[in-house]
Parts: C-alpha cells; structure tokens; sequence
C-alpha cells in the first residue's frame, strides 16, 4: 500500500448539478453540501452534519432523484487537481467544485491505483475497489470555461478534465457494514 494523503474535508450532492435552464443544460453547484463526517454503506454515502443530522448523497440508490449508475456511489476529488484546474480556468473553480465526496489533500500529483483503502485514527480502515476515473461532462467542462465555449473549446476541456482530473468513482466493500469517514483521515492506494 501506498500513502496518497488525507481527507480535507467531506461534501455530499444533495440533488442534481446538471439542471435545465431554458434550452440547454447547465452546471449548478449550489446542491454541495460540506459534512462533518461520511457514513458509508454497501450502496453508498449519507452525510452527517455538524449536528448530527443525516443527508443521502444523490448518487446512493435510495435517494429519490438518484443519479446512481452502480459504479459511481463514492467519489474522490485531490486538491492538487484543482490547483490545475485554476491555473487552466481560473479563480472560480473552488476545491471541490466538480462535486467530490471526499476531498484529499496530498503532495503533488496522486498516484492512483485500482483500490483505495481509507483508515481512520483507531487503524479501521475502509475498502474501496473498482476505482475509475469520473469522466467530465460537457455542463462541467463549460462551467469551467465561464460560459457558452466554442466546440473546440469544449472538447480541449473535456480533454484536460479527462483521465482523473475531474476525480474517481469508487464502490464500497463493506456488506452490510456501516463505517464513518472523517477529515483527516488517511488515504491509501493499492
């Protein structure tokens, strides 16, 4: 195993990000919701708030606007991404804007390999497989270039975005188990 890094903090997308605005389909990041821990289960994420108040993530399968596909139920966003990201788009992309639910904090670039194990302060950790990365939509990818971009403009942020940039899926290997995912907890690859 590999050390990645550590979570910075925890997001959940409490309904869609890709809405309908007059004829076309646009980017909203106004559904991210920042957590204070993450409760994992064999479908999903539930954000648990500061006050203890439990959220379902739009992408588990009992949300009712679920946007689950079965290889998207967690997902993972690296802030040196971002800083990219910002270098190539600019200052209007915020860490974890294209919609993560767990943000890491690492030196340099990831080095990502098929599975993820999340260990916590007591050494318990959480198996993620099956890791992929999320390909970038066009509604993202014209968000980032702050509005309505040429075809070529599109395609060379899809482009850029693509192979991981834009974050990975991962699914859960727990079973029935429940386990909490919290800041600071450490992140490794396999």
């Amino acid at each position: 195993m590999r050390r990645v890094g550590r979570v910075a903090f925890l997001q959940i997308q409490t309904s869609h990000m890709k809405q309908k605005q007059a004829s076309k389909r646009v980017y909203n990041p106004e559904a991210l919701l920042r957590v204070a821990q993450l409760q994992v289960t064999s479908q999903g994420l539930h954000g648990v708030t500061e006050d203890g108040k439990t959220i379902i993530d739009v992408h588990h399968p009992q949300h009712p606007q679920t946007r689950w596909r079965g290889d998207n139920p967690i997902s993972l966003g690296f802030l040196p991404h971002y800083e990219q990201m910002r270098a190539r788009f600019g200052p209007h992309i915020a860490d974890g804007l294209a919609g993560e639910n767990i943000i890491i904090a690492c030196d340099g670039l990831p080095d990502v390999g098929r599975e993820f194990f999340i260990e916590n302060a007591e050494g318990q950790r959480i198996h993620l497989t099956q890791v992929i990365p999320a390909p970038p939509c066009a509604e993202f990818s014209a968000f980032c270039l702050g509005g309505t971009p040429s075809a070529g403009e599109l395609r060379a942020a899809l482009e850029f975005l693509d192979g991981g940039r834009r974050g990975y899926y991962a699914l859960p290997q727990l079973g029935e188990a429940r386990r909490f995912v919290c800041p600071g907890d450490v992140l490794y690859t396999v």
